[in-house]
């Protein structure tokens, strides 16, 4: 058993992965214009995306026995910083009214003309991409208000997009 001191934790830690060095891909439907502006830029913060395995109870004998269910993928959300031309808000309102228009109460009506995949990557202190996570059938289920006031004078506007998607998937794993 090694003795617990500075320089053994060192060596067992090593380079960690630091929560400031990702990159996020967001890609938009054909349909949708994006302007041509690199959302990477606008992205201001993420997560890397989660997944739970439901459990199914089995009763036996007053006591209950769990066996594993269904896999279910969390809603991922991305923070956007608003750009002064409204670029990627207009973007994803366009999104969302594809999928469904308001007046109209009707919309794209095949999944593959609205669901895009998108990705999140880790990066390492050189800026080379360590770990990849593609969301497949993406598409935006909410988006936040963007509040405004004035006593944020020194403040960049920013907003949340909800996205759903199917399922993720990430190199060097089962998918």
């Amino acid at each position: 058993m090694a003795i617990m001191n500075i320089e053994n934790f060192r060596a067992a830690i090593g380079d960690v992965a630091r929560a400031a060095l990702f990159e996020v891909v967001l890609n938009f439907p054909g349909a949708v214009m994006a302007g041509g502006i690199n959302s990477t830029f606008f992205c201001k913060g993420s997560q890397l995306p989660s997944c739970n395995i439901g459990e199914i109870p089995i009763s036996f004998m007053g006591r209950k026995v769990y066996q594993a269910g269904d896999r279910d993928y969390e809603p991922w959300v991305v923070t956007i910083i608003q750009d002064s031309k409204f670029i990627i808000r207009n973007a994803v309102e366009q999104w969302q009214a594809m999928i469904n228009l308001a007046r109209e109460n009707r919309g794209a009506i095949l999944p593959s003309e609205y669901q895009v995949n998108s990705a999140i990557f880790q990066l390492n202190a050189m800026g080379a991409r360590i770990k990849e996570y593609e969301m497949i059938n993406m598409w935006p289920s909410t988006y936040d208000v963007i509040d405004v006031n004035w006593d944020s004078t020194d403040t960049p506007e920013e907003f949340g997009v909800t996205f759903r998607y199917d399922y993720w998937v990430t190199p060097n794993a089962p998918a």
